[in-house]
This record gives C-alpha cells, structure tokens and sequence, in this order.
C-alpha cells in the first residue's frame, strides 16, 4: 500500500508522501525512505531504497507522543524533496528486495541484544521476588514461581532460536523466515516479562523513576515497559503479517485466499 511517490528527474527524485511510525525521525539526520519510483509496476515492484538527509527542505518531522509520555514515534511529511540519485541503494525499482532483508536483520538478529536485556529483567524477578527454595524442593510450585519459570523456560527458547538465526546468516545462509519466528515469540516473551516485572514492583511500578537501572528490557520502569511493550508486535512488521509468513515460509501452508 506503499505511496510515497519518488519521481525521477535529472540527476536525481522528487519525492512527496507521508510516512508514520519513523523511529526517533527528530534526532535523525539520515533516514532509509521507500518510495514508489514506478507506479503503475505491481505491488512490491517499482519500490526504490533511498537514504534521505532528514535537513533537505520540504523535510517536515511532527513527533507523536505514545501512551507511555514518550515522543519517540513520528510521522514525517515529505514536499517535493530532492534527493539526489547517488542516494539510490540497490538498482531502482528492486527496493522491496532489499527491505526485506534490513527488516529480517531488525526481526532476527538485533532482537538477541533485547532478548538478553529481557532475561535480565526475569532474572531479576527471580532473585528479588522468589523463593527459590520453593521453586527446588516444593512439590507445589505456587503462582509466582510458576510464572518465572515458565517464563525462563520460554527466554531460553526464545535465545536459542535468535541465536540459530545468527549462526545461519554467517554462514551465509538466509534467515528471513526464521526472524519472523523470533519477532512473534520475542514480542510475545517482552509482553510477558514487563508484565511480570510490573506485578511485582507494586506501586514502584507507577513512579517513574529519575534514572535507568537493569531491571527493564528498556528503561528500567517496568510499567512503562509493559505499556511500551505492545508497540514491538507491531513494529518491523506488524505479528499478524509475521504469523502468515511463518504458515507459508516454514510450516509450507497455503495462502489464504483474498476477498473479492
């Protein structure tokens, strides 16, 4: 549904189009724009892959602020920008080719550096808020033990299968199916352990605090990491688009069919 329009001209594009959810767009002085450079080509043909200098006129960024009292999510307006075409990444018209694989590295192996973060935060709970005597030698295991270890059972996981993905890319092989097996479930394991954190900061859990400590996946406040955790099943790709790609991709079932 991409329609920012790039329209070829001497030495370069003329590019106008709206675009939501730029990352930190207001701190950026270089941004990765996808515009449509050929539009009557099909849907994820005539895409081109542009490096845009966030400085250039007609560069407007309005910074949104999230549920979480935070303003790093942005929507920018782009009038009639000249960006020049040593600016082009790749060959024109081939720039969906090319997303997909800076999608799958954001998907894939940078989660292995949040993943870690999130096991701090579990880890945490564990020393703080635990029994572990409990967890060891009870034949009951109660609510809050059950919860952590379910819970590092699935960071494990998680990790491991994050990390598979990096082994195969140095192998030269190709992970874009696998990272989106990691976005769902690393998504799923961040909603988790926020959750899990805020539940047991109490009320420490609504005073944000003037510092970062290694509590949280992010800033270290657990409820602001939980609210700001559903963000991550949306962004690279939203986790119902990812679920379709991992039926196709690697469980081999058909496409769904669309509606007239």
């Amino acid at each position: 549904s991409l329609r920012t329009l790039a329209v070829p001209v001497e030495g370069g594009y003329r590019v106008s189009g709206q675009k939501i959810w730029s990352s930190n767009a207001q701190l950026a002085r270089w941004c990765l724009l996808l515009a449509r450079t050929d539009p009557a080509a099909p849907r994820h043909q005539g895409i081109s892959y542009l490096i845009m200098d966030m400085q250039d006129p007609g560069v407007e960024v309005r910074p949104i602020r999230t549920a979480t009292g935070h303003t790093e999510f942005c929507e920018i307006f782009l009038d009639n920008v000249w960006i020049p075409r040593e600016s082009l990444i790749g060959a024109e018209n081939d720039g969906w080719n090319i997303a997909q694989r800076t999608l799958a590295t954001e998907r894939g192996p940078i989660a292995v550096e949040t993943i870690e973060r999130m096991m701090v935060g579990v880890q945490y709970v564990l020393d703080h808020f635990v029994d572990r005597d409990r967890l060891v030698d009870s034949d009951e295991l109660d609510h809050r033990a059950m919860a952590v270890a379910e819970l590092l059972a699935q960071g494990l996981a998680v990790r491991s299968v994050a990390q598979d993905a990096v082994d195969l890319i140095e192998r030269g092989g190709n992970a874009a199916a696998l990272a989106s097996l990691i976005k769902v479930s690393s998504s799923d394991l961040l909603r988790r352990s926020t959750d899990l954190g805020s539940g047991y900061s109490a009320d420490e859990a609504f005073v944000m605090p003037g510092h970062t400590h290694p509590r949280g996946w992010f800033t270290g406040h657990e409820m602001s990491d939980f609210v700001n955790s559903w963000a991550w099943s949306i962004a690279g790709g939203t986790n119902e688009i990812q679920q379709n790609i991992i039926a196709e991709r690697i469980l081999g079932l058909p496409k769904e069919p669309r509606l007239p």
